[in-house]
């Protein structure tokens, strides 16, 4: 298991990620010395959606939201990561302009990144991690059929449900007043990263509350008091 500590930012980096967990010792040190790491501050565009993919980004603090332009000009929002996370990784596999904007919606996040270069050197000598890679591309591509299919079969209710639980997976903590969620999305983002407009979302939280599933404190929380029943929802 890789388990030696980043010379360059002194804890676990790359061997701490889920893609690379299993790599050995000596395959995970030779994968950190070609890390580049940053600190970046809130509203920072890491990625520009149009501009050369040449980096995989690993996500190790923070929160960075992943989105795209629609050809009317209005933000469809993919996902969030967070630490643990990756992106670029089709930069990996071509030179590609990138197919969305990468922008740190945390107050900070540390990320690291790896040049294309660099990586694809290191994939072609040492196969488990290419093989890491592969499989970590094949589920991002699970996750996206996923989330299609759930746009498609589900309402405004079930998709607002469907939010609140993966935001609760991703990011929940256990508080006296249920799963604690701190949102770092405005409601138009939330709406977006749901597929149903800021309004529907508004009047489906405002049912939740009314139906007393969930508590909100301003804009910035979110509590789940009662979750078996949101997620019958989505088996209706």
């Amino acid at each position: 298991m890789g388990s030696s500590l980043c010379a360059h930012c002194g804890r676990l980096c790359v061997g701490s990620i889920p893609m690379f967990k299993n790599l050995d010792k000596n395959d995970t040190t030779q994968l950190e010395r070609l890390v580049t790491h940053h600190r970046f501050a809130k509203q920072h565009s890491i990625v520009r959606q149009g501009e050369p993919a040449s980096a995989l980004y690993i996500v190790h603090g923070g929160e960075i939201k992943i989105a795209r332009l629609r050809r009317d000009g209005s933000e469809q929002v993919l996902r969030l990561a967070s630490t643990g996370d990756f992106f670029g990784e089709l930069s990996l596999l071509s030179g590609a302009r990138s197919t969305f904007d990468a922008v740190v919606v945390s107050d900070s996040s540390l990320v690291c990144s790896i040049s294309r270069a660099d990586m694809t050197q290191f994939l072609a000598r040492h196969t488990s991690a290419l093989q890491a890679v592969l499989l970590a591309l094949v589920e991002r591509v699970a996750q996206m059929e996923e989330i299609l299919d759930g746009a498609y079969a589900y309402d405004s209710r079930q998709k607002a449900a469907a939010l609140l639980l993966s935001l609760a997976a991703r990011y929940g903590r256990n508080s006296a007043h249920g799963t604690e969620i701190r949102l770092h999305m405005n409601r138009a983002g939330l709406a977006s990263m749901a597929g149903i407009a800021q309004e529907t979302l508004s009047r489906r939280l405002a049912e939740f509350r009314a139906e007393g599933l969930i508590e909100t404190r301003g804009y910035k929380w979110i509590y789940i008091k009662h979750e078996h029943p949101l997620r019958e929802l989505l088996e209706t």
